[in-house]
């Protein structure tokens, strides 16, 4: 099975001052599956880490990616119309971007395992 991993969650492995920073560590750390990030989440990522940190640990994250044993999964064009259609369906929800494309890609991967 595979992990696809939010925004929120890799941010707070990464900013020591979040609340739950502890816990995606263990997380992680107990990971034995592939660990999946979509592409469009770094910006995010990279956005909260400057915002809240500095600029250097934005530097750092981007840097890592170069090296990461993450699976960096670019979306494909039926991921952004599902997407779309989550953000209009549950608008009052106040889900972002990010989060309906992961549930996006979530179901378009279900749905091909399903159908193999």
């Amino acid at each position: 099975m595979t992990v696809l991993l939010d925004s929120g969650f890799l941010f707070a492995s990464l900013n020591a001052s979040e609340s739950e920073h502890q816990a995606t560590i263990r997380v992680l750390n107990d990971i034995r599956e592939p660990i999946v990030l979509p592409v469009p989440a770094i910006t995010e990522i990279a956005y909260l880490l400057a915002r809240d940190i500095n600029n250097e640990a934005a530097a750092d994250f981007i840097a890592s990616l170069a090296t990461t044993e993450l699976t960096l999964e670019i979306p494909h064009q039926e991921d952004y119309s599902r997407c779309a259609e989550i953000l209009r369906q549950y608008s009052d929800a106040k889900l972002d971007f990010v989060d309906t494309l992961i549930v996006a890609i979530a179901a378009s991967e279900y749905h091909a395992r399903s159908h193999a």
